[in-house]
């Protein structure tokens, strides 16, 4: 598995951090949804970054991966965009080019692509310096694929 994008920790990562800053403040769920939106936006991400600071696998972010993990956060964007030319509909307010116009959507797409690179570079650093962690199944303490 070393050298596979680490996109679930970087999704999720995203996805927490967008919604406590962007989004959390433009609605207040009750009842059944306020506790699976906490589950899905703030236990998830927070239990995604720690299950791989102690878990691992490590080493698992090579160079080259940082650059091909941000594929699907873009290539999902240039839906997105396609797809609100011909439907109008946005998932998020602060992609949406019909309230916004392009310059400020592309912006606020473009903050959101920067803080996923930044992660990813903070994720391969801590990758490389915290100790090798086998994955499911390995001897723990010895690199992926050497257990």
């Amino acid at each position: 598995m070393a050298g596979r994008p680490p996109g679930s920790l970087i999704g999720i990562t995203i996805t927490g951090i967008v919604h406590a800053v962007v989004l959390a403040p433009l609605y207040d769920p009750q009842g059944i949804n306020a506790w699976t939106n906490a589950g899905e936006h703030y236990v998830s991400p927070v239990m995604t970054v720690l299950g791989w600071l102690l878990l691992g696998p490590r080493p698992r972010i090579p160079s080259g991966v940082v650059a091909r993990a941000l594929l699907w956060p873009v290539a999902w964007i240039a839906w997105i965009l396609a797809q609100g030319v011909v439907t109008g509909w946005y998932p998020y307010h602060f992609m949406d080019v019909a309230t916004h116009g392009y310059a400020i959507a592309l912006r606020n797409l473009a903050i959101v692509v920067a803080l996923a690179l930044a992660f990813l570079l903070l994720f391969r650093l801590v990758d490389r310096r915290l100790p090798p962690i086998a994955a499911m199944g390995g001897r723990l303490g010895c690199p992926v694929g050497a257990g």
